[in-house]
């Protein structure tokens, strides 16, 4: 899925020689290899040491918390030495530690490293998606319905929502002014987000806007790297 300057979010794109990717963005759950199962890859000290150098660089340059950034810093190159990630001589077992690590103390989700084994090319962000991801894109959208996994009455009248992404417009419109029209004379309304990924905040206005009546202010979003 296309990566834009729109879309990404406190950590950029990270791209190690073994092919690892870590990645957070505005967009339904992603990137993960699709296809058959990946062929895992022998790595050593020097790779996983290189994986980590270029980790902690792009999130002192970008992560949205310079405090917490050079913390992470701190924290991994000291796994490092102390020979945390020693085992670890697998690709995939490696990324997946690493993210962990990331994640530990940070209890933030848009921290993850992803093993890919052909290497993923560095976009620009003014680079436009190729016709074969846009179709790649469309696809994904409607396997998950862009998003909104169930929607249904329940008993006493309560209306339920259960959102597992925010899709891309124009697609996710249509459907979620559908779940409204079909809930809109219920009681109250659940929506339930505890397995939603996050996604497009365009998606998120359009669907809060049935939730107020007039003008609301929901977030601001910020890039550390260009202010």
């Amino acid at each position: 899925m296309k990566m834009t300057r729109r879309n990404k979010i406190a950590m950029a794109t990270v791209v190690a020689v073994m092919g690892v990717v870590g990645a957070a963005k505005f967009a339904m759950p992603g990137p993960r290899p699709d296809g058959p199962p990946q062929k895992d890859m022998t790595i050593d000290a020097t790779v996983r040491a290189q994986v980590v150098e270029q980790a902690t660089a792009e999130l002192e340059k970008r992560y949205v918390f310079p405090k917490v950034a050079a913390t992470l810093d701190r924290q991994l190159h000291e796994q490092l030495r102390h020979g945390d990630f020693d085992g670890d001589s697998s690709a995939q077992r490696f990324a997946e530690a690493l993210t962990q690590a990331l994640r530990r103390d940070t209890h933030d989700g848009h921290l993850e490293v992803v093993y890919f084994e052909h290497p993923v090319p560095v976009r620009s962000d003014d680079d436009k998606p190729t016709p074969q991801e846009e179709k790649e894109e469309l696809l994904h959208n409607l396997r998950l319905n862009y998003g909104l996994a169930e929607v249904k009455r329940l008993q006493g009248d309560i209306g339920y929502i259960d959102v597992h992404a925010f899709g891309r417009l124009p697609g996710a419109a249509d459907r979620i002014a559908a779940a409204m029209d079909f809930l809109a004379d219920t009681n109250a309304l659940i929506i339930d987000l505890r397995r939603c990924g996050g996604g497009d905040p365009d998606t998120v206005m359009a669907f809060a806007s049935y939730l107020f009546d007039k003008p609301t202010h929901l977030n601001d979003i910020w890039f550390r790297d260009d202010n």
